[in-house]
């Protein structure tokens, strides 16, 4: 990717405070264009809504009760209960059950929304005003995240709050991910290991993942593995893995307080029936077809976004590949434009039926139970890609 020149201007706005509130407007603004339609058509009503809110009901009424980190929910399984708090990551319950303490119910799923997307826009941008180099591709790349086809996905039909809230870690766990593992450059010269402090934020923004969404957790925990794996070969030096290893490690241990719980008490439930029929990766792999014609009408959706996904990232990179010979290229946007690509490749065939065996063998990666999942790496691929799309359209025209 050809850099062309930046003003002193342009890299003041790109580095100040400024670039920021401007990205937090532009992400607030694409966050309410997305819910536009809850204004006259009421909140969407998807899969998991129910479930959702159901938890932040349960969890605001123990936090009047004294009870500030629940574990057992009352009003579940038709007032029996149930352990869902030792299971479910707590940030979404605790952010939902939060806003609810302050303004009307009616408001929460769409309040959920418009903190969250706001959020993912402005993660984005800080990804992207790092690998993009200009601050107005950044913000192409910031709206293309922020309103991404899979975050249409889960908003309108799934409504799992909490993979949407987890998928707005991606983008800053990513940069992070790239900063540990050497494939972008610190910003002090000549250091050669990376500042305790990426460490540090690499395992922060790791445990948020893994403290929003588990099967958000797990695919960031593979998809970042291959991160540091494609920079040890690629440079030829094993320190990005042991960096990112220890990076891996320190985030798992920020989380342990509810990743050792929800691992030791697994015995006491039916664990494997978060694969029951219609929930196991087999059954859910792009364009599976089973006996319930409603599951396979949604995965027809699923897939076809998937597909456009897919089919936006690779026109792109082509395109650009094309434009680009690697001698123009510096060498940091040739080692982030293979990176992207490789996740982009990885996350695509691994949502195909060919890749079942893995999905078998690898640990706890069946729990994901959705292939098309992978989606949410994916949307980080793909708002790079814009921002490149869109400084090629504007540079090179």
């Amino acid at each position: 990717m050809t850099d062309s020149p930046v003003t002193p201007e342009e890299q003041q706005t790109l580095e100040g405070t400024r670039a920021w509130m401007i990205a937090a407007c532009v992400s607030f603004a694409t966050a309410l264009a997305i819910l536009a339609p809850f204004f006259w058509l009421g909140t969407a009503s998807g899969h998991d809504i129910s479930f959702h809110i159901s938890s932040w009901f349960d969890a605001a009424s123990q936090w009047k009760e004294g009870i500030l980190f629940p574990r057992w929910t009352e009003w579940a399984n038709y007032g029996f209960g149930e352990p869902r708090f030792i299971f479910y990551p707590p940030l979404s319950w605790m952010l939902g059950a939060g806003l609810g303490n302050i303004f009307p119910w009616t408001w929460i799923p769409a309040l959920f929304i418009l903190v969250v997307q706001t959020f993912a826009g402005v993660s984005a941008f800080g990804l992207l005003r790092h690998t993009s180099g200009h601050f107005r591709f950044a913000l192409f790349g910031t709206v293309a995240y922020a309103a991404n086809p899979y975050a249409l996905l889960v908003i309108y039909l799934r409504s799992d709050f909490a993979e949407l809230f987890a998928t707005a870690f991606f983008p800053l766990l990513f940069l992070t991910g790239l900063r540990l593992s050497g494939l972008l450059k610190e910003t002090s010269p000549g250091r050669k290991a990376p500042h305790r402090k990426a460490f540090v934020q690499f395992a922060l923004l790791f445990a948020a993942v893994w403290l929003s969404n588990a099967p958000a957790g797990v695919l960031a925990s593979y998809s970042l593995a291959l991160l540091f794996l494609w920079a040890s070969v690629t440079q030829k030096r094993i320190q990005p893995a042991l960096h990112g290893a220890g990076g891996l490690a320190l985030g798992l241990g920020l989380a342990a307080f509810y990743i050792v719980p929800a691992a030791y008490e697994q015995r006491w439930v039916n664990i494997s029936g978060a694969l029951a029929g219609g929930l196991t990766p087999n059954e859910n792999f792009l364009f599976a077809v089973t006996q319930d014609f409603e599951h396979d009408a949604f995965n027809r959706i699923a897939s076809y976004i998937a597909i456009v996904l897919i089919a936006c990232i690779f026109v792109a990179a082509a395109s650009e590949w094309r434009r680009n010979s690697p001698k123009t290229q510096t060498d940091d946007s040739r080692k982030i434009f293979g990176a992207m690509i490789a996740l982009g490749v990885v996350a695509s065939a691994m949502m195909v039926r060919a890749t079942n065996l893995l999905w078998m063998l690898l640990p706890k990666l069946r729990f994901v139970q959705f292939p098309w999942r992978l989606m949410m790496v994916l949307a980080v691929v793909f708002a790079f890609f814009v921002a490149v799309a869109a400084r090629r359209a504007f540079c090179f025209r």
